[in-house]
């Protein structure tokens, strides 16, 4: 069998190709594509800004799908079921998972890009590290773009008091929609500053509101060129927490939760996935998000069917 996978084969350049799709392992499901978000990850490769030696690849790690077989091992899933999962290279028409990388969601479902699951997931792993240190409730999120915005919504339900903080009036209207303040935070007030603009300005705005001993999470994806006070971040006694998914305790609980999540209405993507491209055309996607951005972005997704 063969499907369409998107290659990025350089800068600034992503094709796509017809590769051939191996069969599950006895222990996997094979799922075909209907959605796939585009992370901030996959647009700093194709800006450059993001250096990687690894062309050419293909991307994606934000698939949602039917499944359409299993592995003779598989007890959880049956062909025909939705699901959402985790798991890397899955900008393509078929991939394969562990089956306790995926989670059902439902049948009657039809607009499945409304059930990312990764990205809630890294929210749920940000929320469980920052409570964790149990640092106070005053929590400031700087950047309501996507990410932003999940953290304001689970924050919210883990009863933080939480002021978000961004450029854009609509981003903050949603932010408030989900229960936060837009107050400015008083200069070394906050137990907590999530950063998840990924800009400058963001960090050193993060640097300001955390008070001394408390947290300054890096959420945001950073490019290598940031550049960052140091020496306040040693002065204030600082606790940094850089909450990606390489520092969850269980990634895979942390997915699970996250769809969870969704299901039960806490985590609200449908207000938030503003843009569905074209598989066909990926070219067209990554030039809009990086070129001719349109004022009423915050997630864009891949549609392969």
């Amino acid at each position: 069998m063969k499907g369409r996978a998107l290659v990025f084969t350089d800068v600034g350049r992503v094709e796509v190709e017809e590769q051939e799709v191996a069969g599950p392992q006895p222990w996997e499901i094979m799922v075909k594509t209907e959605a796939n978000g585009i992370c901030a990850f996959e647009v700093h490769a194709f800006t450059g800004e993001l250096p990687i030696d690894w062309f050419p690849a293909v991307m994606g790690h934000e698939a949602v799908g039917t499944v359409i077989d299993t592995g003779k091992d598989v007890t959880q899933f049956k062909v025909g079921d939705k699901v959402s999962s985790l798991g890397f290279s899955n900008y393509r028409d078929y991939y394969s998972i562990w089956e306790g990388q995926a989670s059902r969601i439902p049948d009657e479902e039809q607009a499945l890009h409304h059930w990312l699951g990764e990205p809630p997931a890294c929210a749920v792993n940000a929320i469980r590290l920052i409570e964790e240190r149990n640092p106070g409730n005053h929590v400031t999120i700087i950047g309501c773009g996507f990410m932003g915005l999940l953290l304001v919504q689970l924050g919210v339900k883990h009863g933080m008091d939480i002021i978000a903080r961004d450029l854009n009036p609509d981003r903050l209207a949603l932010a408030v929609k989900y229960g936060a303040r837009t107050d400015a935070p008083d200069e070394s007030s906050q137990d907590v500053v999530i950063e998840a603009s990924g800009s400058e300005h963001g960090l050193t705005a993060a640097e300001f509101f955390v008070r001394n001993g408390g947290v300054l999470c890096l959420f945001a994806h950073h490019l290598p060129t940031r550049v960052c006070n140091t020496n306040q971040w040693h002065m204030k006694g600082l606790d940094i927490l850089n909450a990606t998914p390489a520092a969850s305790r269980d990634w895979t609980r942390d997915f699970q939760e996250a769809v969870q999540y969704i299901r039960d209405g806490a985590f609200d993507l449908k207000p938030l996935v503003t843009h569905v491209f074209d598989a066909n055309d990926p070219m067209k996607a990554f030039e809009t998000i990086t070129k001719t951005r349109p004022a009423d972005y915050i997630k864009g997704v891949f549609k392969f069917n």
